[in-house]
């Protein structure tokens, strides 16, 4: 559990993490990636469910540490989340500053968003991404998705 001060007091916040760990030892087999489609598309391994929260929030962190893009025209990538089934409209985005970077610098990506709990049943948080002008995104690293209901 994750101990957050609340009005002066200390209270403690149900947390919820999933976490993608593409790459065993000195390995890049494991990479994901996103082809350069443009449309939104699951991450593979960042889902979780929240329970049913009438009134509550959760906060929501996706955190991406080494991200990159290949592509010839100005690469990047999206990121976003899926809550329900819709893509909220809150995004993290990256993009390289050269048409055809000579090589893929990596470039850190979190997104943090504050969502309603479902008042009907549990609330499905899904990690999203895309390609940037056709672009495919790799990540062969850690990445986390986690819920805090406050």
């Amino acid at each position: 559990m994750w101990r957050g001060f609340y009005c002066g007091a200390t209270r403690t916040l149900p947390r919820f993490t999933r976490s993608l760990s593409p790459v065993g030892r000195g390995s890049r087999a494991n990479e994901v990636s996103a082809a350069g489609s443009g449309s939104w598309m699951p991450i593979p391994g960042l889902a979780i469910t929240l329970p049913r929260g009438v009134g509550d929030s959760a906060l929501l962190i996706l955190n991406i540490p080494n991200p990159y893009a290949q592509g010839s025209n100005i690469p990047g990538g999206n990121f976003g989340l899926q809550v329900n089934g819709e893509v909220l409209r809150a995004l993290a985005c990256f993009t390289y500053n050269e048409a055809s970077p000579p090589s893929t610098g990596r470039v850190p990506t979190t997104l943090s968003v504050v969502t309603p709990l479902s008042k009907s049943g549990p609330t499905l948080v899904v990690a999203v991404w895309s390609g940037v002008r056709g672009a495919t995104v790799r990540i062969d690293s850690p990445a986390t998705l986690t819920g805090i209901i406050a």
